[in-house]
């Protein structure tokens, strides 16, 4: 998702949104356009966003060609919540935009999306369909409209072939994790599986607010396991108690671990077993994974 010089828009979540913001400006009159930008990107960095879309919609009208301007006063209204004002800003930057790039038209599509207006957020989708084709993380944005309409079927073949197209995108990921997650469809480890992909792929700082709601997901997940899962992990982890050679053993507490992988304890066995098979690289992967998807896990403080 290069947007080249504009800040990059990752959407994730069912909120499909996440910000890398680059050029920005906090607003005096008596500011110069320079001034306006850098202040608003300061007060964007620090989480001051009515700051920053003050000072942006000062540098807006010192900068009036200028497409990233407009692109990131855009970005500072949408996340103070104003959402009109976020899709006229974004409809000036698309206006004035000549890099070929759609991330004023996906800034515009979360606009409407916010405002309840899934037809002008899928005609925008579509829009930027036409420059870049059907992107992944474009497949999914309009995939999110339709499961908040209810349209679930279409919403999961959307997510599907978004994940096909690109089976690492941390959006299509996480928002097909949100819909397996869901009572409509009510496959929890289904959506542990995804949720947990999503965190191996998913940028930290970018990311961060989603990573968050994966790792609640999953606890949650974990903690309202149903008996007959529970049975089936604790039957392979009698057989792997029952197996000396620790390279089997681990290979059986690895199809408990698949079962479930929201399941901490299968985990970390794994990665213990994997030590006792003297296989350290694998261990090692496993135990990162687990402080990746158990934080809040004591033992994932341990080295």
């Amino acid at each position: 998702m290069d947007y080249s010089s504009k800040a990059k828009l990752s959407a994730a979540a069912v909120l499909l949104l996440c910000v890398t913001l680059l050029f920005f400006a906090n607003a005096c009159s008596r500011e110069t356009s320079p001034e306006a930008i850098s202040r608003g990107q300061a007060a964007l960095r620090n989480g001051k966003y009515t700051e920053a879309a003050a000072h942006l919609k000062r540098a807006a009208k010192l900068n009036s060609k200028n497409d990233v301007v407009h692109y990131n006063l855009g970005m500072a209204y949408l996340l103070v919540g104003e959402y009109k004002a976020a899709a006229k800003a974004f409809e000036k930057s698309e206006e004035l935009c000549t890099d070929g790039g759609t991330s004023a038209l996906e800034g515009l599509a979360e606009a409407y999306r916010q405002m309840g207006d899934y037809g002008k957020a899928q005609n925008t989708i579509s829009r930027a369909f036409g420059k870049v084709n059907r992107k992944a993380h474009l497949v999914a944005a309009y995939a999110v409209c339709e499961m908040e309409q209810g349209n679930y079927a279409n919403a999961e073949k959307l997510l599907s072939e978004a994940l096909t197209t690109d089976p690492n995108d941390p959006v299509a990921l996480f928002n097909m994790a949100a819909f397996k997650n869901k009572p409509q469809s009510n496959e929890p480890q289904e959506a542990a599986k995804y949720y947990v992909d999503f965190l191996i792929v998913a940028d930290k700082p970018d990311l961060a607010r989603e990573r968050g709601r994966a790792v609640d997901a999953i606890k949650e997940i974990n903690d309202g396991r149903s008996y007959e899962v529970q049975d089936a992990i604790d039957m392979r982890m009698l057989e792997a108690e029952s197996i000396k050679d620790p390279g089997s053993a681990a290979a059986v507490i690895a199809v408990a671990y698949g079962i479930d992988r929201s399941n901490p304890h299968t985990l970390w066995s794994l990665a213990r077993k994997l030590d006792e098979a003297n296989k350290p690289r694998e261990a090692k992967r496993m135990r990162q994974l687990f402080s990746e998807v158990f934080p809040y896990d004591e033992r994932a403080q341990r080295p």
